[in-house]
C-alpha cells in the first residue's frame, strides 16, 4: 500500500474533527466559570493527549519516523484485524529464518495459520 494514502486519511481525520470541534470549543471558551476545579492531573491528560494528537501529524509532515518503514500489505492487515478483533491468538507473530513470519489464531474453534514470506 502506498504510504501517501494513509497519510492522506490522516489528514483529511484531522480536518474533519478540527471543523467538528472547532465551535464547541469557542462556545465553552466564552462562558464564564465561576470557580475552576481544574487538578495537576487533568492538566497533564490534556497535555497528554495533545501530543498524542500531534504525533500523527508529524508522521505526515516529516521523515521523523522513516526508520519504520516496511511494505503494509492489504490482506495480511485485514487478517490481523480480524485476529485483534476475536483476541484469540494462540501462538503469537514469529519469525522462522528462511521460512517467513507465521503465527495460528482460533476462531469458531478452529485453527488458523497466517504466513508471511
Amino acid at each position: 500500500m502506498n504510504p501517501w494514502i494513509a497519510k492522506a486519511v490522516v489528514l483529511a481525520a484531522t480536518v474533519v474533527m478540527m471543523a467538528i470541534r472547532g465551535p464547541h470549543g469557542q462556545r465553552s471558551r466564552s462562558v464564564k466559570v465561576a470557580m475552576s476545579h481544574k487538578t495537576t492531573l487533568e492538566t497533564g491528560l490534556l497535555v497528554f493527549a495533545w501530543v498524542g494528537f500531534f504525533i500523527p501529524l508529524v508522521w505526515v509532515a516529516s521523515p521523523a519516523f522513516s526508520f519504520a518503514k516496511y511494505p503494509l500489505r492489504a490482506v495480511p492487515l485485514a487478517a490481523w484485524c480480524d485476529v485483534l478483533r476475536d483476541r484469540s491468538l494462540a501462538v503469537p507473530p514469529m519469525e522462522i529464518s528462511g521460512h517467513g513470519t507465521f503465527a495460528i489464531y482460533l476462531q469458531g474453534g478452529n485453527d488458523h495459520g497466517l504466513w508471511q514470506l
